[in-house]
C-alpha cells in the first residue's frame, strides 16, 4: 500500500499539521488526531503513517481534498 505523508499549512490546506493517507480510493475509517502542546512531533508523524498503513485516513473529507490536488 502506498502512503502520502506530508505537513499541512494553513494557507495551502487551511488547516496546519501533518496528514498520512493512504493512496488511491476509499473510503477508509477516519481518526482524528490532535498533538500535544510541543506539536507535531516524530512520534506524531510515525502514528499517523503506521495508522495509514492499516487504511486509516486522519480526516476523511480532509484526506479527499489533498487527493484532488
Amino acid at each position: 500500500m502506498t502512503i502520502v505523508a506530508r505537513m499541512l499549512t494553513q494557507e495551502e490546506d487551511g488547516i496546519p499539521g501533518y496528514a498520512a493517507y493512504a493512496a488511491g480510493k476509499g473510503p477508509h475509517p477516519g481518526i482524528l488526531m490532535v498533538h500535544h502542546a510541543h506539536g507535531v512531533t516524530a512520534d506524531y508523524k510515525i502514528d499517523a503513517y503506521r495508522l495509514a498503513g492499516l487504511g486509516v485516513d486522519p480526516d476523511p473529507k480532509l484526506v479527499e481534498k489533498l487527493r484532488t490536488r
